[in-house]
């Protein structure tokens, strides 16, 4: 579907951030982050080329790009896993695990404009092997019977969040370690507080097992698919009985 054009592009641009924010609580909009720039504003829709600046929308991503931005041909294949504690958005990249993070979560929008980001493309709705590999990987760690993902990855993050998230693939199934211990790992005891932001914006939940760090007292801290999310795979993962949500 093309928009009709507009003489003055900032003034097209503005029109249609007023038009998002008119339609937000509408019940065909999850969610609009409708700020000059932004690269994600989650939509339920199709696919539109804006004449000016490029309005990329692929269900159920819309991704603003700039007129300059080159974008790769090839896209992100998105997928959902319904788990048995919420709901995970697979994705990957050239035949490559990108994404396995709960929907809603804490930091999933940041997840999702690092991935545009680094790999220059968006988000496309669909089925692959690596994705229908990964579904099924899951089902076997929700039933009980695996302990380990055997995936291909693509880590998109900076050399320090690449380092905090190959340490978090150390910490043994069952097993609990706080985020000074796992800063000590990896010798960077002096900064706990990069680490636990590190360690949050994993964008590989269960796949890397960030659950598994707790708070120095061993209490539950923030998860990016929550408290309960979190409790959940430790009570799994430890034996005791977890009940659906």
């Amino acid at each position: 579907m093309d928009l009709p054009s507009c003489e003055t592009q900032d003034f097209a641009s503005l029109l249609f951030v007023a038009c998002v924010m008119i339609l937000r609580f509408s019940p065909y909009i999850t969610m609009a982050q409708a700020l000059y720039g932004c690269k994600i504003l989650r939509l339920t829709s199709n696919t539109w080329h804006y004449p000016h600046r490029h309005f990329i929308i692929s269900s159920p991503f819309i991704t603003f790009v700039h007129k300059h931005k080159k974008l790769s041909y090839m896209k992100i294949i998105t997928s959902i896993y319904h788990a048995p504690c919420s709901t995970i958005m697979l994705g990957s990249y050239d035949g490559r695990m990108c994404l396995c993070d709960w929907t809603g979560g804490w930091h999933s929008d940041s997840n999702y404009r690092r991935l545009f980001r680094m790999l220059g493309t968006t988000f496309e709705e669909g089925a692959c092997d690596v994705n229908s590999k990964a579904a099924a990987q899951l089902d076997e760690y929700f039933g009980g019977v695996r302990r380990q993902f055997d995936l291909p990855l693509l880590l998109c993050g900076t050399p320090f969040q690449k380092e905090v998230w190959t340490a978090l693939r150390h910490v043994g199934y069952g097993s609990t370690m706080s985020y000074a211990r796992l800063a000590a790992t990896i010798d960077r005891s002096k900064a706990v507080r990069a680490v636990a932001n590190a360690v949050g914006a994993n964008p590989m939940s269960v796949i890397i097992p960030c659950h598994r760090i707790t708070g120095s007292d061993n209490s539950l801290t923030g998860y990016g698919g929550g408290l309960d999310v979190k409790r959940y795979l430790l009570a799994l993962e430890q034996g005791c009985r977890a009940e659906p949500f």
